[in-house]
C-alpha cells in the first residue's frame, strides 16, 4: 500500500454548507504531489450565521494514528458583494447580510438593502416610523471619515439613527408635528428655529423651505447632516466588530483585519 494511501485529512462540519472531497479523496484520503501529500475539498452553500466563518482546524491521520497538523488552521470566509447568503433580503449582498448580524443598528427598527437612492446616497431614513435604506457605498469608502468596508457600515447605521434620535427628540417617539407647535409647517418646532442652533443654521419660523431637503441644501439639510455626521467622527470602538468581519473582500485589502 502506497504511504498517501495510509494518510488521510478531515476538515470540520460547518452548519448550513456541505463539505464534499474531491473525488480523488474520497474521505478526505491523501494523494502525493511532488513532496507533498494533498487532499481537495470544497464548501458550497453559506452558513445562515456570522458565527460559523473564521479559524478553523484541520485534521491528519496516517496508520491510525491521529494528531492536528502542525499548520492546520486555515480560516472560511465569504465573498461580500456576492448575493449567495443563504436568507433575509433577496439580492442583498453578503456583506449586508452577516455585518447585519452583529453591527449595532442605534434607532433604527428596520434596515433593508437598496442600491438605488442615488449615485452619492449611503443611506436614507424615514424617520416617523425608524425605517432606513443603505446603499452599497455604505460597504465601500467614507467620504466624511475616509473609514472603508466594515467601518463605513457602521458609521452609517450611527449618522443614520441619528437622524432618528433628532426626530424623536422634537417629536417624541412615533411624534409628528402639530400646527401648533411648527406653524409653518416645515417639521421644525418653532421653539428649535429660534434657538441658538437654529438661528446659527439660518432657520426662519415662518417659512416652510426650511424643510429637510438635499435638492435645496435648507436650514433643515445643513443642520441635520452637520449633527449626523459629527456623530461619525464621535464612534470610539469604531474596530470592535472587526474579528467578526468574514468577508474575503475585505480581508485581501487588508482592511478590518
Amino acid at each position: 500500500m502506497k504511504f498517501s494511501d495510509r494518510c488521510a485529512f478531515a476538515l470540520p462540519q460547518i452548519e448550513g454548507s456541505t463539505l464534499a472531497w474531491d473525488s480523488e479523496n474520497i474521505g478526505g484520503t491523501s494523494k502525493t504531489s511532488g513532496d507533498h501529500l494533498i487532499a481537495k475539498a470544497t464548501y458550497t452553500t453559506l452558513p445562515e450565521l456570522n458565527s460559523a466563518f473564521g479559524l478553523k482546524q484541520a485534521g491528519f491521520t496516517c496508520d491510525e494514528a491521529t494528531d492536528v497538523l502542525p499548520n492546520g488552521a486555515f480560516e472560511v470566509f465569504y465573498r461580500k458583494n456576492a448575493t449567495n447568503h443563504p436568507g433575509g433580503q433577496a439580492n442583498s449582498p453578503n456583506w449586508f447580510y452577516y455585518w447585519n448580524q452583529f453591527v449595532p443598528v442605534g434607532r433604527i427598527a428596520t434596515l433593508t438593502y437598496n442600491n438605488n437612492l442615488g449615485p452619492d446616497a449611503y443611506g436614507a431614513t424615514v424617520v416617523m416610523n425608524r425605517t432606513t435604506e443603505v446603499t452599497k457605498k455604505a460597504s465601500e469608502q467614507n467620504g466624511e471619515t475616509q473609514s472603508l468596508g466594515l467601518h463605513t457600515f457602521y458609521e452609517t447605521l450611527v449618522h443614520e439613527s441619528y437622524h432618528i434620535t433628532l426626530w424623536e427628540g422634537w417629536w417624541g417617539i412615533g411624534g409628528m408635528p402639530t400646527p401648533a407647535a411648527d406653524t409653518d409647517g416645515d417639521n421644525y418646532p418653532d421653539s428649535f428655529e429660534i434657538s441658538a442652533d437654529g438661528v446659527e443654521f439660518g432657520f426662519d419660523k415662518d417659512d416652510i423651505d426650511d424643510l429637510f431637503s438635499p435638492q435645496t441644501n435648507s436650514a433643515g439639510y445643513r443642520y441635520e447632516e452637520s449633527k449626523c455626521n459629527a456623530q461619525e467622527h464621535l464612534i470610539e470602538d469604531l474596530d470592535a466588530y472587526d474579528d467578526q468581519d468574514w468577508s474575503f473582500d475585505n480581508f485581501a485589502k487588508g482592511i478590518n483585519q
